[in-house]
């Protein structure tokens, strides 16, 4: 058998973002989004988000927001350690980088002049790893942010490296 959520993983992690639009209409991740798995949905935005469509990027946050919500609402009361509770809870931290990334690219869209980025980077330095989280949660954070971070620079290619570290200083 198949694990189309392991290569919708995969598929976003590798910047495959073809195979992330074939896999979301794929039956076994439509049936987990029918049944209220968040991270699929979550996975589809990042792909309207690396494809620039903006528009799909705010309807798909709002679903994507939605059924965490809803799968929140139906936990029991919030008790330190819950694993359930930390995975919804990273669920929302992605969804804040989700909705921040989707302003960088409104912000680099037109491409002709460096946007000021300092503030949602800012927020970015400052949001960091707690010590009682395990890295691993934090890998797909990182590793979404650099894909952020490659987009912008390949955004202004043509500005001086030196120019593109001021976005953020």
């Amino acid at each position: 058998t198949q694990r189309d959520d392991l290569l919708l993983e995969c598929a976003w992690r590798e910047r495959d973002w073809d195979k992330v639009r074939l896999l979301c209409s794929s039956p076994g991740i439509v049936a987990a989004v029918e049944a209220g798995n968040p991270a699929m949905k979550i996975c589809e935005t990042l792909s309207a988000v690396a494809d620039g469509k903006l528009g799909d990027v705010e309807n798909l946050h709002a679903q994507s927001s939605q059924l965490c919500l809803y799968k929140w609402q139906f936990l029991p009361q919030f008790s330190g350690g819950s694993s359930v509770h930390a995975k919804l809870l990273h669920y929302f931290h992605r969804l804040v980088e989700i909705r921040e990334s989707g302003q960088i690219m409104v912000e680099c869209r037109s491409g002709k002049t460096l946007p000021d980025l300092k503030n949602l980077l800012n927020a970015w330095r400052h949001r960091l790893p707690n010590d009682e989280e395990d890295l691993i949660v934090w890998d797909e954070i990182f590793h979404w942010r650099s894909h952020m971070f490659q987009a912008v620079t390949s955004n202004f290619h043509w500005s001086e490296p030196s120019t593109l570290a001021t976005l953020h200083d």
